[in-house]
């Protein structure tokens, strides 16, 4: 039955089923577009078909009270009950819209009702909004999250898996990747922490993550994580943090994250590092995570090209440029390495590529040369040529292992955004300029 929309339609006390014939294949008992009624009603469906549900609705009020919905039966066709939840599915009903100028709005409400099966939350339709509201109501199965874009979700006084009572569930607290704290790690891989509100779960909730294998440059080559929530770390709002990692030049690749209680999947998220970093630039407050994000999408376009992993043109944001363009940056080459006044003092240069980076030097000094006639130890003066600033440094002792330990000079705290920056580091009547973007080139 598809009862269309501008239509108040009721049904009241009596059944709504159908019978079982294999030749009649049934997708919907019914199809909703109305402002539809079931009061005191019992509404069910054979079960012939993989694709099928008893209710879809797709737009107006939809009021369900002293009722009982069910999902299809497949027991006529032999299918236990755990085999058709696992093969067939049990869905009794799904709340969303697939066309937000149609349908912009649907608002299903069930009272004093019973519901037998897995509600299906598909709010597809970008711009439409669908409510749920269990009001002294029993679902014996989950709400499942297809698409909570623009839903909502309410318990009151409801016995339902995964929406505790007086729980309000939509899309910004079931997966929450906007939080109050640094998301974001660049070390030698990059981290993308995803935060998961399994109170919206059971405690057996374990979370599947797909993703490409940092270690092969390979378009092909994915893993699957799958992690019992119980295990992982938890943030202040009692979250559940779980860490995705990926190599730089992987980012554009889609990362699945799917939520699960027992066999059946609840929340299934795609997303990448690159769309992620996006979000977090549209809608983050935090400037730092923001200059963060943009550094990490400049890092992972570099790192595409140079592995030519995918083609640049995926890197679709901010009109097709890099954020600060230091990867092409336009520092002169020839002055990068150049060792005025030697004297044999820098012996070599490392890259130390943690979250803030940091430049090092090594001398060829041992530690008693580093002092003067005093014993006081000598600084290096180290000005950063491009924004004409100043500071001295204490040289560091470095051990290398086999009892092998060198006198260095480190640049840190070169933020991620000024890594194009040009130093000269002046020690013991010996000079050198770098640029920590071309020496890592």
């Amino acid at each position: 039955m598809q009862l269309l929309k501008d239509s108040d339609i009721t049904f009241e006390n009596g059944t709504l089923t159908s019978t079982a014939d294999s030749s009649k294949k049934i997708v919907r008992l019914i199809q909703n577009y109305a402002d539809l009624t079931l009061d005191n009603m019992t509404v069910s469906m054979k079960g012939n078909f993989y694709d099928q549900m008893t209710m879809s609705n797709c737009n107006g009020d939809i009021t369900i009270t002293g009722s009982t919905v069910s999902a299809p039966d497949f027991s006529w066709l032999g299918y236990s009950a755990e085999l058709a939840a696992e093969s067939l599915g049990t869905r009794v009903m799904s709340v969303g819209s697939f066309n937000s100028t149609a349908y912009p709005d649907v608002n299903v409400t069930v009272t004093n009702s019973t519901i037998n099966g897995y509600v299906n939350i598909d709010n597809s339709a970008e711009g439409a909004t669908a409510e749920l509201t269990l009001d002294g109501s029993n679902v014996n199965g989950n709400i499942v999250d297809n698409n909570m874009n623009g839903s909502t979700v309410k318990n009151i006084g409801s016995d339902v898996d995964g929406v505790p009572e007086g729980y309000e569930w939509n899309a910004s607290n079931v997966l929450a990747p906007i939080a109050d704290v640094f998301n974001l790690d660049i070390e030698d891989s990059i981290n993308m922490n995803m935060y998961i509100n399994t109170e919206a779960y059971a405690d057996d909730a374990t979370i599947e993550v797909t993703y490409s294998t940092p270690e092969l440059n390979d378009k092909t080559a994915k893993t699957t994580d799958t992690i019992s929530a119980s295990t992982l770390p938890r943030d202040s709002q009692n979250r559940v943090k779980l860490t995705v990692n990926a190599a730089p030049a992987q980012i554009t690749d889609d990362v699945v994250i799917k939520v699960k209680s027992g066999n059946q999947v609840v929340h299934t998220v795609t997303t990448s590092v690159m769309a992620y970093c996006k979000e977090i630039i549209a809608k983050s407050n935090n400037a730092e995570l923001v200059k963060l994000a943009e550094t990490m999408l400049d890092y992972g376009k570099a790192a595409n090209r140079s592995f030519k992993y995918t083609e640049p043109s995926r890197f679709n944001y901010n009109n097709g440029e890099d954020y600060y363009n230091f990867y092409y940056g336009n520092v002169d080459d020839t002055a990068v390495l150049d060792k005025t006044g030697n004297n044999g003092v820098f012996a070599s240069y490392s890259y130390i590529a943690t979250t803030v980076p940091a430049l090092r030097l090594y001398t060829n000094l041992s530690e008693s040369q580093c002092g003067n006639a005093d014993g006081v130890v000598t600084k290096a003066t180290i000005t950063n040529v491009t924004k004409g600033t100043t500071t001295k440094v204490a040289p560091v002792v470095v051990d290398l292992g086999d009892d092998n330990k060198v006198v260095a000079i480190d640049i840190t705290g070169i933020l991620a955004e000024d890594l194009a920056d040009v130093y000269a580091v002046e020690y013991k009547g010996s000079t050198i300029k770098l640029n920590a973007i071309q020496f890592a080139k």
